[in-house]
């Protein structure tokens, strides 16, 4: 839950061009930095999590901040002045998703039942899309953001597999099978 002044705080700072001063508690930590100073780019309101798109004074660099992490926004009377070449778009490109990580060369494999379905995907923007003689297909794109990919790929099921890199395999196998004993576990509890 995000709260309406949150929001309209944020939209009201990227309007006028303005830093603002915040308490924001990180989701992963639960810490709560207090007197941030962020120059607000863009609110990224989508299904599942919204982040905000700002210039962290600390960081010196731009970053993402989930939504629902801050606590309290104080605009602030210094106009604020976008970086430098700073393309939103390209910014997005690296990421599968909206987690920013090291870009990596991705490559899947859909098949020949999956591939009409994907086919109709823009998994990202950068991707190049083969078909395979077997009628399977196989999609590859330049992106960060595995953790998220594994939770898209898990609505595929089966019909899918992770060619490249191999640490996104590896952290696929490991979500498959931990979500696998949890199911077995929840059977047990229910039938025993």
């Amino acid at each position: 839950m995000i709260a309406p002044e949150i929001l309209q705080s944020l939209r009201q700072a990227i309007l006028a061009g303005v830093w603002v001063n915040t308490d924001h508690r990180a989701r992963g930590s639960g810490k709560l930095s207090r007197d941030v100073w962020l120059g607000p780019l863009a609110l990224l309101l989508g299904e599942g999590r919204q982040y905000l798109v700002a210039w962290s004074d600390y960081q010196e660099d731009v970053r993402l901040f989930a939504l629902a992490g801050f606590e309290r926004i104080e605009l602030g009377d210094e106009a604020f002045e976008r970086p430098e070449g700073f393309d939103l778009q390209a910014y997005l490109a690296q990421s599968f998703g909206v987690f920013q990580e090291e870009v990596q060369d991705v490559v899947w494999r859909f098949t020949p039942e999956a591939a009409p379905e994907a086919r109709r995907f823009r998994f990202h923007p950068s991707q190049v899309l083969e078909n395979a003689s077997d009628g399977s297909l196989i999609v590859r794109f330049r992106a960060g953001g595995m953790l998220e990919m594994c939770w898209h790929l898990f609505r595929w099921g089966d019909q899918v597999e992770v060619l490249e890199p191999e640490g996104l395999r590896e952290m696929y196998a490991g979500m498959l099978v931990a979500a696998n004993r949890f199911v077995t576990f929840k059977q047990g509890k229910i039938d025993g």
